[in-house]
């Protein structure tokens, strides 16, 4: 009987041993069984460690998946917003056509030009960009409105709507003014009133992308309306400078309206139209005409020169190369050039003399008055869709002798 039991215990064991066996083989990663055609190898804790995957792979190559896997739903939403918000123009542009003015709001297109569902995004990102969208995009047919149209009737800023405020930035800018925006994504999605797509980060007034559409499709008339300087642009010798181009920057209406330029008649007079807001005007004006420029001239912010004189003088030519941070070059960029010699006047230190765009190599050339050139020039940086100025390496108003050589360089700055 004691034979017995001692059998009956060890066959117990040995069926428990292989039970154990099996499940830890189960539970065992593939890449830390050893096949039996190799050599043994020790089954230490120290072993395992050198022959197993390190945990933190996994980990992030997990982590890339997803974020790969966030990126295409992010792309793949944004197919859909630019889709629907191209239908919703046709359907603006329809009812426009039908009704001889815009809709109040985007729930007026529905059902007759574009069915419901066009006005839902399938972002569901919370706007961060604008914290206020819900309010001043308000939609009384939507509870939750996708997209910004921008020329609505809700009233926006000094007892002005939207739609006053944007009809005036489009008779400066053109039909590049956004007409619908979608602010879901790190980059706005702009719809321009001609029916471009592009995107901008939020102020899109300033933005190259912008500036690169108004340089190809051309400035708007002007306002017609509210106050207007008249200046007098003259060459050298002090004849008409018939055609010349002066630049005016500083205006304002409820937002700031462009530096843009407004062309000399055969007199060489020209009507620069500033608008309603003078209090918050600080006019920057220059002219150029082909190989020459003026200096950069400043008002004291609520004071309109009138009956000015601009006299010419024959530019320096200046120029060099965008690069980034990294040291490559920035194809299209482009630099915001700002003279030392005209700072001053309330509210003006800030003002942008000019801006030229950098070809696809990175270079970039501008005609200055000599006298900005030798009190020093500054620069910032603007690339399509990216923070409208960014900053330059410290130090450094741009070197006069390499600029008149055309090798200036122009370096951004590291983020902070």
């Amino acid at each position: 009987m004691k034979i017995i039991a001692i059998t009956t215990a060890t066959l117990a064991l040995t069926c428990i041993g292989w039970s154990l066996g099996g499940y830890l083989m189960e539970k065992t990663p593939a890449t830390s069984r050893v096949s039996s055609s190799k050599p043994s190898v020790s089954s230490s804790p120290l072993s395992q460690t050198r022959t197993t995957k390190p945990a933190t792979e996994p980990m992030k190559d997990a982590a890339k998946e997803e974020a790969d896997s966030d990126q295409a739903e992010i792309e793949r939403c944004k197919k859909i917003d630019i889709e629907h918000l191209k239908k919703i123009h046709q359907g603006i542009m329809a009812y426009l056509k039908k009704y001889g003015h815009y809709p109040e709001q985007l729930s007026q297109l529905v059902p007759e030009f574009i069915t419901a569902d066009v006005l839902q995004s399938p972002r569901k990102k919370l706007d961060k960009s604008n914290a206020y969208f819900a309010v001043e995009h308000a939609d009384t047919g939507i509870a939750r409105p996708s997209y910004a149209f921008e020329f609505s009737n809700i009233e926006y800023r000094d007892g002005r709507t939207f739609a006053e405020i944007k009809e005036v930035q489009r008779t400066e800018l053109g039909d590049v003014v956004p007409m619908l925006r979608s602010f879901a994504y790190d980059k706005v999605i702009n719809v321009s009133c001609r029916g471009d797509v592009y995107e901008t980060q939020l102020n899109w007034e300033w933005d190259s992308a912008t500036l690169d559409l108004a340089d190809m499709y051309g400035w708007g008339p002007g306002l017609s309306v509210g106050d207007m300087v008249r200046v007098r642009v003259l060459l050298p010798d002090g004849s008409p400078a018939n055609g010349a181009k002066v630049w005016a920057d500083g205006r304002n209406y409820s937002f700031d309206l462009p530096n843009r330029p407004f062309t000399a008649d055969s007199d060489g007079w020209v009507t620069i139209p500033v608008g309603v807001d003078t209090d918050r005007t600080a006019l920057v004006l220059r002219a150029e005409r082909g190989d020459f420029a003026s200096a950069t001239s400043r008002s004291q912010r609520g004071n309109l020169p009138q009956n000015q004189s601009i006299t010419l003088a024959p530019a320096e030519s200046i120029g060099g190369t965008v690069v980034g941070y990294d040291g490559k070059a920035m194809p299209g960029a482009r630099v915001f050039l700002q003279s030392t010699a005209s700072a001053g006047g309330a509210g003006s230190a800030s003002r942008t003399m000019m801006n030229v765009r950098a070809d696809s190599n990175g270079h970039w050339s501008a005609q200055v008055h000599p006298d900005e050139l030798a009190a020093g020039l500054e620069a910032r940086i603007g690339e399509p869709a990216g923070t409208p100025f960014k900053s330059v390496l410290p130090g450094s108003l741009i070197d006069s002798a390499s600029a008149k050589a055309g090798r200036a360089v122009v370096t951004v700055a590291p983020s902070k």
